[in-house]
């Protein structure tokens, strides 16, 4: 028998009651340690002006599934928002023109890495256990402000290195040279928002560059397709 929405509903409840428990020291603590899968955020409110940070779970080891949207086949919805939940969420406030400095060049760093990524921050204040599930944005759990962040070094992908170095290919040329190179369109995404690629680079809201990101490749599929001859007919195999 299928469960309905409001037995998902609990069951993401009852799970979320459970992580506030057994991680109950977390909020009485200004700092959390743990592995990123890697995972960035790029807000929206206060455009231009906007929260970005990175986003960790309180536990250490290979956590790129919480992360991972290619990888939740065959999981189910209450699955998918519990590995969300999991993820800390870091904010510093930051105007979208500002893609240099220490903070963010970590941050790119932390977006380019090949896998999990150990990493440390320290809060202004303790995180609050607020889940957001609003119907647009994919939910995340607990939030803070940043007052340092602290990520250990692990290797690039080659290809997203490459393009970020090259500061005069565009940034369209960049999504599709990394999607035909085999890189998963969510860590592409990732790039994107966080303002890796292009001439004139910018910090991009997370959920617009979730939209520019399949716009970019779609509309590059699409030309394809309109390449193709057309078949008028039936053909068998």
């Amino acid at each position: 028998m299928s469960r309905t929405g409001s037995d998902i509903r609990k069951g993401i409840e009852q799970n979320w009651h459970e992580y506030l428990s057994k991680y109950a020291n977390l909020f009485s603590s200004n700092e959390i340690q743990g592995s990123s899968p890697p995972s960035v955020f790029v807000g929206s409110y206060g455009y231009p002006k906007v929260g970005i940070g990175p986003m960790l779970p309180p536990i250490h080891g290979d956590t790129t599934l919480l992360d991972t949207p290619e990888k939740w086949l065959g999981k189910s919805l209450e699955e998918i928002v519990n590995y969300r939940l999991n993820l800390v969420r870091g904010v510093q406030k930051t105007g979208i023109e500002e893609t240099t400095g220490r903070f963010i060049e970590s941050l790119h760093e932390l977006a380019m890495s090949s896998g999990s990524i150990d990493s440390e921050i320290k809060f202004v204040k303790n995180p609050a256990p607020i889940p957001s599930i609003d119907g647009q944005n994919a939910p995340f759990g607990p939030l803070g402000e940043i007052k340092n962040a602290k990520f250990s070094p692990n290797s690039s992908i080659k290809s997203i290195e490459n393009a970020y170095y090259d500061t005069d290919l565009k940034a369209e040329d960049a999504v599709m040279k990394l999607y035909n190179s085999g890189i998963e369109i969510s860590k592409i995404q990732k790039c994107f928002s966080i303002g890796m690629f292009g001439k004139n680079r910018k910090l991009v809201p997370t959920k617009w560059s979730i939209t520019a990101t399949d716009q970019i490749i779609s509309n590059d599929l699409m030309h394809d397709i309109l390449e193709f001859d057309i078949i008028d007919r039936y053909e068998g195999l």
